[in-house]
């Protein structure tokens, strides 16, 4: 068992990788409250679906973990599975399922223990958040978990624009140079966050229970919510 999300990340990560943690300055809580969040080890044979997989590098981490976790990857580029199938043969790990296409593909292989995202969700509107997250809650066995951590909104303007100047400080403090701070804005320019009381919203209108916030720091945020039991 790994006994720190370091730990896990170190043993999962590739070169892309160390860049996106200099560009998330609190990864290691926000990574590690979603392995956390899950509960998995009291949950016997698992079955976690990953949606916007990318290159599978939480899902790689959640495996450092859970060795034993069957584990199906969705994402709509084929190339970036295929380098997720290279991480964890890398690590010496079963090989996940993978699914190349969009969200509504989420529906292959349920129900499954949970459902976890990173870096995903924020590029759908409103409307497209709520519709993944009603096949979201289908997908889910009773009692699953659905976490994904994601940049949000700020609530108001003036926070907004203070998770700006947050996010640019600590990650030129963590090695961030021009280059991957000007990249970086220019993927942002085409976002689509929400407010975190936004998405609560969202997830109790699927009819997700027990939904909060696990973890918040500035413009990063852990969303999780349960299945109902009946």
């Amino acid at each position: 068992m790994f006994s720190t999300v370091q730990d896990a990340f170190f043993d999962a990560a590739d070169r892309y990788d160390f860049e996106r943690r200099t560009l998330v300055p609190c990864f290691d809580g926000l990574f590690g409250s979603l392995i956390e969040c899950l509960g998995l080890n009291t949950q016997g044979d698992l079955k976690i679906l990953d949606i916007g997989a990318g290159t599978g590098l939480l899902s790689g981490m959640i495996s450092c973990v859970y060795p034993s976790a069957e584990i199906c990857l969705i994402d709509p580029s084929r190339d970036r599975l295929e380098e997720a199938q290279r991480r964890f043969k890398r690590m010496m790990r079963p090989l996940p399922t993978v699914v190349a296409g969009d969200f509504s593909n989420i529906n292959r292989g349920c129900p499954f223990n949970a459902v976890i995202s990173s870096f995903a969700i924020h590029r759908l509107t409103d409307e497209e958040k709520q519709v993944l997250f009603l096949a979201i809650a289908k997908a889910l066995k009773p009692g699953g978990q659905f976490a994904y951590a994601d940049p949000v909104l700020g609530a108001t303007q003036d926070l907004e624009q203070l998770y700006g100047i947050w996010w640019e400080r600590e990650a030129r403090s963590q090695g961030a140079n021009d280059k991957m701070i000007a990249e970086a804005r220019e993927i942002m320019r085409n976002d689509q966050r929400s407010t975190i009381e936004a998405q609560l919203k969202m997830l109790e209108k699927a009819g997700l229970v027990d939904v909060e916030c696990a973890f918040h720091d500035h413009r990063f945020a852990l969303i999780t919510g349960v299945a109902p039991l009946n």
